[in-house]
């Protein structure tokens, strides 16, 4: 009968918390003529996980602007309904899909490769796709799946893409995460329960979690790098960290207790086409990463040369 009890009072939580979600749910925005300005006829912009979320809503104000768009995803069924999306709200059809699984980093390769022999510069790189809650397994490329998906894969595609942002002074955005500690911890890399956290982890979501927050934070901590090594050879890259308060990695969270917290993040952070408008208006302004390096040094170098050891990059 407790048991009974406690199922009931968790339901009666959750349903009550989808209530409110839905009530008061932002309406989401739709793009006006008006606001199509800082026109952006001539630049090509890439967004990974461009059909969704807040990379979807980049995409859409980018390709407002005239930008030629790439949408970078895993799901090219999912793609092709935002480029339709994004061609009837902004009539810019220059638009393409490009498959990028970023669990692979065969595929970034081959991504990479492409856009290489297609494209005769970037201007903007989003590197927005991220996931939480994979799970404790490896990849094909022997790396731990959470990891991979938000921070190797996206080292390895930047480092990739580099001459063609090079050639036009580009600028790449770096997506963080949600409460990430923006400090990685070398004995963390590429694990799933990192050893200060291995004796309290009682959860499998909470390892989900730590992973996902650690990888965001080896994500923030290697922008500092490349801002320090393309501010010495890449002449006027800029690179930018946003730390978005809203996404839609919670949706692989059906049930337990922290759907609950996730609901409520819902509830109260801006939603994705809000974050979304931010991100563009950092990306036009004449803002950049000026501090470059670290305190800690040895920290930098040693996370970039383990990044490259793991991910089989010569630099």
């Amino acid at each position: 009968m407790f048991a009974l009890a406690v199922v009931a009072i968790y339901s009666l939580i959750l349903l009550v918390s989808i209530a409110i979600a839905k009530r008061f749910e932002q309406t989401p925005h739709v793009f006006q003529a008006s606001e199509k300005f800082y026109d952006l006829k001539g630049k090509t912009a890439i967004i990974t996980g461009g059909n969704s979320g807040i990379g979807y809503y980049v995409a859409e104000q980018l390709a407002a602007r005239g930008a030629r768009t790439i949408l970078a995803c895993r799901d090219l069924h999912k793609a092709e309904a935002a480029k339709r999306r994004i061609i009837e709200a902004t009539s810019n059809s220059n638009i393409t899909i490009k498959r990028l699984n970023l669990a692979s980093l065969r595929t970034v390769r081959e991504f990479c490769a492409e856009v290489l022999a297609s494209e005769t510069h970037i201007d903007f790189l989003i590197n927005n796709a991220g996931a939480i809650h994979l799970g404790d397994h490896e990849t094909e490329d022997g790396l731990q799946i959470t990891w991979q998906i938000n921070y190797f894969a996206p080292f390895l595609l930047t480092n990739l893409l580099l001459d063609k942002l090079k050639y036009c002074n580009g600028k790449i955005v770096n997506v963080t995460g949600q409460f990430c500690a923006n400090r990685v911890y070398l004995d963390d890399i590429n694990t799933y329960s990192p050893i200060i956290w291995r004796e309290k982890l009682s959860h499998v979501l909470v390892a989900d979690m730590v992973a996902y927050f650690n990888a965001k934070s080896a994500l923030y901590e290697s922008s500092f790098e490349f801002a320090r090594r393309l501010g010495t050879t890449g002449g006027s890259v800029c690179v930018f960290t946003v730390n978005p308060s809203s996404s839609n990695f919670y949706r692989r969270v059906y049930l337990g207790p922290i759907a609950i917290l996730y609901f409520w993040l819902h509830v109260l952070f801006p939603k994705p086409e809000v974050e979304a408008r931010k991100l563009v208006e950092l990306i036009l302004s004449d803002a950049s990463i000026t501090k470059y390096g670290h305190d800690d040094e040895y920290l930098a170098n040693e996370l970039w040369r383990r990044s490259c050891q793991l991910v089989n990059l010569q630099t």
